[in-house]
């Protein structure tokens, strides 16, 4: 992930294990927040687009929610069967 930051193929990312420290420690990126400051005890990660992205590609930004809202749902679904 540090690698595509440095070269310009993406502009920012949300990983765990040592992704972002690399980008740190590289002097490439930083730590805008934690997702754990976004929402406390989430389901792990999030989605992020730029507002140029969402304006550039609307449909395809709704299609990724929804695409989230669903999987969430199923996984939800599969937890209560338990």
């Amino acid at each position: 992930m540090a690698a595509y930051l440095h070269v310009g193929n993406m502009d920012g990312f949300c990983v765990g294990k040592s992704c972002g420290a690399s980008a740190i420690f590289d002097k490439i990126g930083f730590t805008a927040t934690t997702t754990q400051q976004i929402w406390a005890d989430h389901p792990e990660k999030v989605l992020g687009c730029s507002r140029d992205f969402v304006e550039q590609n609307p449909v395809t930004a709704r299609a990724l929610v929804m695409a989230l809202l669903d999987a969430s749902r199923i996984i939800n679904a599969n937890d209560e069967n338990k």
